[in-house]
């Protein structure tokens, strides 16, 4: 699914700014629809940075989540690495979804407000932003690096 903002169709994925995406979007497009944009951006964050915002979210909003994950950053992760869920799935499989063409630019999440307001042309409201407190927590970090694999080398190049 894309956002139509200015001319530009803004690939949404879960945990990267997708809620003010759609909270700008004049259109919403389907796949098919992509090939009428020209230019078709993502915006991607830190692997590590959108799992731990993942828990977040499912700790505050308690949606889409088993009950026994709610405050407990274990059962969350061992949800996460065996979920299809949207929010945890990675950012990869959103990026290649429908070819190399998917999208014609990545940017880097901390680049968004900036990017949206110079197309916009009035402040940006981020939604859903919270206070991204880092959790001291290295419970099945190799099993996270591992899914998160292809994401780290995407962010790596377009940092």
């Amino acid at each position: 699914m894309y956002s139509i903002i200015g001319g530009i169709a803004f690939l949404n994925i879960p945990k990267c700014g997708s809620s003010t995406l759609r909270s700008l979007e004049v259109h919403r497009a389907q796949a098919s629809e992509r090939y009428r944009y020209k230019k078709r951006v993502a915006f991607m964050r830190h692997p590590n940075e959108r799992f731990q915002s993942g828990y977040r979210f499912f700790n505050k909003t308690k949606l889409f989540v088993p009950k026994e994950c709610i405050g407990n950053y274990e059962n969350y992760v061992d949800w996460a690495l065996g979920s299809d869920d949207e929010h945890v799935a990675p950012q990869s499989n959103f990026l290649t979804l429908y070819g190399d063409d998917t999208v014609t630019e990545i940017l880097d999440i901390s680049c968004m407000t900036e990017y949206l307001e110079s197309i916009v042309k009035h402040p940006v409201d981020v939604m859903n932003s919270t206070i991204q407190e880092p959790l001291n927590n290295s419970y099945r970090a190799d099993d996270i690096a591992m899914r998160y694999a292809k994401d780290r080398e995407l962010y790596n190049v377009i940092r």
